[in-house]
């Protein structure tokens, strides 16, 4: 009888499981996974990365990687996370930063790097020395100004630089919102259009970004612009903008989360537009010790991080795993059954050693 109420309850436990699976895979839970982590979220997980794998051996390896390819604030970057987290480096590899970062400095050479951003040394120095001065209204209107005289001399424009130019001083203006606070775009588009010309955008965000600015550029309306009949942004379309104006403001996120520096560096792992959102996600959790931890982890252990299966998913995994081992435990009482030699019956003569 006990025997009966059990298989009884494992039957009922069966279909209970079934049911619920079904009704959970109905809601479609793998058609979209993953879900964003919180910021809070993210924090821990790159916490606990590093914790598990940010072995000394793999900061010194990281340093020296990064000095022997004369990038003296990438070493910076990662001492400085080393630092943060308590990591023991040798005196030997401290000085070598100091000494690699001793001779990206100087006022002679943040001279030349400010009149011109190909002469920087490295991209802390476009940062500090050329930057300041392409984030005033300046720096947009010589951006606009050059492409307006290339197109009445019939030249061929840099639509890259005009885009980013006119959405930097319309959101200067506080005329384009789109994408993110005002601030934050003209910050954005200021260092995407410098980090384009020292080369620290990867060419897949660069076909990208391409994209986005010829389609939003009217050049029709270039020479009423010039003449004063129309304003800056009437050359392009605010709508067609917007994924424009947002890729900028998850670079001014960079900028707001660390050196700028550094926010250069970081904007040279994203390969698209999406990554660059990614990444500006990791930039508020991990603040400035962002370069440090990338170069540490790696860019795709990092984004890996931002997501997470989302509850439904994980339901459903776990409905699913239940009923097939629910499934497999009755075929194997089955299975048992059909092969367990019959039992004798009371009738049945027992048969008696001689």
């Amino acid at each position: 009888m006990i025997r009966g109420l059990l298989r009884t309850g494992f039957g009922f436990a069966t279909a209970a499981t079934f049911v619920a699976s079904s009704w959970t895979l109905w809601q479609s839970p793998f058609a979209a996974p993953y879900r964003i982590k919180t910021e809070a979220e993210l924090t821990v997980a790159l916490d606990r990365a590093l914790n598990r794998d940010a072995t000394p051996a793999i900061f010194e390896a990281r340093i020296d990687s990064a000095l022997n390819a004369g990038e003296a604030d990438e070493a910076v970057a990662i001492l400085r996370l080393a630092d943060a987290r308590r990591i023991a480096v040798t005196p030997d590899r401290r000085a070598r930063i100091a000494e690699a970062e001793a001779l990206a400095e100087g006022w002679s050479a943040c001279l030349a790097c400010a009149i011109n951003a190909d002469d920087c040394p490295d991209l802390t120095r476009v940062a500090a020395c050329n930057l300041p001065i392409e984030m005033t209204p300046i720096g947009d209107a010589k951006a606009i100004t050059r492409a307006l005289a290339d197109h009445m001399a019939g030249r061929e424009i840099d639509k890259i630089d005009l885009s980013l130019g006119v959405v930097g001083l319309a959101s200067t203006a506080g005329v384009l919102m789109s994408g993110g606070s005002s601030v934050t775009i003209k910050a954005g588009a200021t260092a995407l259009r410098v980090a384009r010309k020292t080369g620290a955008i990867n060419l897949g965000l660069m076909d990208e970004i391409t994209s986005l600015a010829t389609g939003a550029l009217q050049l029709d309306r270039a020479s009423d612009v010039l003449s004063g009949a129309a304003r800056p942004i009437d050359l392009i379309d605010t709508t067609r903008a917007a994924k424009l104006t947002s890729a900028a403001a998850d670079i001014g996120r960079f900028t707001n989360a660390m050196p700028v520096g550094d926010a250069f560096a970081v904007l040279r792992y994203a390969e698209t537009t999406d990554e660059l959102a990614r990444l500006a996600r990791v930039a508020e959790s991990a603040g400035g010790n962002t370069r440090g931890t990338l170069a540490v982890l790696g860019k795709s252990r990092v984004l890996r991080l931002t997501h997470r299966l989302t509850e439904l998913a994980m339901l459903a995994i776990a409905l699913v795993a239940a009923l097939a081992a629910q499934i497999l435990t009755i075929l194997f009482w089955y299975i048992r059954r059909q092969f367990r030699p019959p039992a004798p019956t009371r009738n049945q003569p027992r048969k008696h050693a001689s």
